[in-house]
């Protein structure tokens, strides 16, 4: 690797562990979960030789939600929720300090919405909508509306799952309504 050239600094550290645990998500879904893990932890070893603290938060945060989402597919929603956990609270706490870098909001909603899957994929009604909802508020309040359709589209299946098909049929609905038409070739 390029990187292990450079002089050891910071921001070689950032970008080794950037390239790290996205490695790792797209080790995991070809060669397993050992695989990826080992790559998930040499981005956590480069993490921890960054002096500044909020950027070592940060970049943990990052790898632990590509380790949930690396997880929830290969087949262990039990785990990814554990992992989307970790991430979310991190990014709750620091959008309540002040944090306003749209990309934090962004990886919040992403989690809460694949932590919403992964809850659902369990069978844990309350929680999977309790997420799912706090995606719509999220993404309404701070104009992120490629999540909507997904949210209320897992709704639907939350209802589903339960028995509650009338209400899941509107949410079917509701959600088809606001995916992109495709126009026939």
């Amino acid at each position: 690797m390029h990187t292990e050239r450079a002089d050891a600094t910071a921001e070689r550290a950032e970008l080794r562990a950037r390239i790290m645990y996205t490695l790792g998500l797209c080790q995991g879904e070809i060669s397993g979960m050992g695989v990826a893990v080992e790559a998930f932890d040499q981005a956590r070893r480069e993490i921890d030789t960054i002096p500044s603290a909020a950027l070592r938060a940060r970049l943990h945060g990052s790898v632990d939600g590509n380790q949930g989402l690396m997880v929830m597919r290969l087949g262990q929603p039990d785990q990814a929720v554990e992992w989307f956990s970790r991430y979310i609270s991190y990014a709750e706490q620091e959008i309540q300090l002040g944090g306003h870098d749209p990309s934090l909001t962004q990886g919040l909603v992403s989690c809460l919405l694949n932590r919403g899957f992964a809850y659902a994929a369990v069978r844990k009604r309350d929680p999977a909508i309790a997420d799912l909802e706090r995606v719509i508020k999220i993404g309404g309040e701070h104009n992120l509306p490629q999540y909507y359709p997904f949210a209320v589209h897992a709704l639907g299946n939350v209802h589903k799952q339960s028995g509650d098909l009338a209400e899941a049929l509107r949410r079917y609905e509701e959600s088809g309504a606001h995916l992109p038409r495709r126009r026939p070739a």
